[in-house]
């Protein structure tokens, strides 16, 4: 009876990472299927990019990041209550981290 060849821990660690890469790049773009051009796309911190691009992947992760980061952190200021200073600050350092 021949032996089974066994895959390597390296060949295993690059099959898992190559799958979620791939599953993560499916999700992104599923989450964004909806979304327009205008929505997905903010340019102005790049004015070298060419801004009638299509959308890259980066676009649409960073559209992603910053909805999810925005819905954690404020959901509990309400816009009625005067913290919409607040909101507008957090806003700018958001656009700068994403």
């Amino acid at each position: 009876m021949g032996s089974r060849p066994t895959a390597s821990p390296q060949s295993l660690v690059e099959h898992c990472c190559w799958n979620l890469c791939t599953w993560q790049f499916t999700l992104v773009e599923l989450e964004t299927w909806d979304e327009s051009q205008e929505d997905l796309v903010d340019r102005g911190d790049r004015p070298w990019d060419n801004p009638h691009r299509r959308p890259c992947h980066a676009d649409q992760r960073r559209q992603i990041v910053g909805k999810i980061v925005r819905n954690q952190l404020l959901k509990d200021l309400s816009p009625d209550q005067g913290h919409q200073k607040i909101r507008d600050n957090f806003d700018i350092l958001l656009s700068l981290a994403v």
